[in-house]
């Protein structure tokens, strides 16, 4: 999507696919390679992955360089997220509630449900929800 002054935004389909864009970004783009190798290293030395640490790294991401990463690491810390440093993406079902308004529509709703289950469409649909953990 182009925005005022010719810069582009990505729009996403799902909650999860901006999170998932940004994992990708910073475990394949280049500029990230001391951030990846920082990790390796930490792992290597059986020392704790941190936000705070691999935040160090971060300083070409944003044209503010070592501003950006201090106040990264400020954010990190005001909110205590840090906390998340030890929370890992699993494997878990998916879950998917689709309501409605009216008691009427429940049976509609069902048989809709059930044509998207015989077509693969539900399948698909919830193939698209996946967290990326497949792949």
């Amino acid at each position: 999507m182009k925005v005022k002054g010719g810069d582009s935004v990505a729009a996403y389909k799902w909650p999860f696919d901006p999170v998932r864009s940004y994992m990708n970004n910073l475990n394949t783009h280049s500029a990230y390679q001391d951030l990846r190798d920082k990790r390796v290293a930490l792992r290597r030395q059986g020392k704790e992955i941190s936000g705070l640490a691999l935040a160090e790294t971060l300083v070409s991401y944003s044209e503010k360089g070592q501003e950006y990463v201090e106040t990264l690491k400020s954010i990190i810390t005001a909110n205590d997220l840090d906390l998340d440093d030890k929370t890992y993406l699993r494997e878990e079902p998916v879950t998917l509630i689709i309501g409605t308004d009216k008691r009427e529509d429940i049976k509609q709703t069902q048989n809709t449900i059930d044509e998207l289950r015989a077509s693969g469409e539900l399948d698909r649909i919830i193939g698209e929800m996946r967290l990326g953990l497949d792949e």
